[in-house]
């Protein structure tokens, strides 16, 4: 397993790229992802991004992810820190869903850009799910905006206090 992240710039600059074959599939398109990915030292991003152009190269349809395009891709700590900046600042409400090797699925939920409730599926939810969040290395993320799928809320911090705090335990 590598020890370096690949840069912020290129895993954000790859997800916009995902997002948007997601709206317009295009095989080409896929295998130049594939080759960022690899780039990027993302093998199993590559190898489905691989798998999307040869599905479309052979006339197969992807699952139902065009008709409900989100936003998705590989996710470090500093991915996540611009994840829940971006949806703060822009005040987006929907789900933000981390996916880990291993099974480890954590779902964080946002209302007009604030985080109200965060659920994992190892720990208890609220803060504790907010902490595993926080140190999952290598996730997928996906960000499915509209209301959220949750009205409980269990974080009662302010989502720009947490974030800062965030933040800075990264940059230490």
């Amino acid at each position: 397993m590598e020890t370096s992240s690949p840069p912020v710039d290129l895993l954000w600059k790859l997800s916009e790229i995902e997002r948007k074959l997601a709206a317009a599939p295009d095989a080409k398109g896929y295998l130049e992802l594939a080759a960022g990915y690899a780039d990027a030292g993302w093998a199993k991003e590559a190898k489905r991004a691989v798998q999307k152009a040869t599905a479309l190269a052979q006339g197969s349809l992807i699952p139902d992810e065009a008709a409900h395009p989100g936003y998705s891709g590989p996710c470090t700590p500093r991915v996540l820190v611009e994840l829940i900046r971006a949806i703060h600042e822009t005040e987006k409400s929907g789900d933000l869903r981390l996916e880990a090797p291993g099974g480890t699925l954590v779902v964080l939920f946002f209302l007009k850009g604030h985080l109200i409730d965060a659920q994992s599926s190892d720990t208890e939810r609220g803060e504790s799910s907010w902490n595993r969040a926080a140190s999952l290395r290598a996730s997928r993320y996906t960000f499915k905006v509209g209301h959220p799928s949750t009205d409980s809320r269990s974080l009662t911090v302010n989502t720009s206090d947490l974030l800062t705090t965030f933040a800075q335990r990264l940059a230490v």
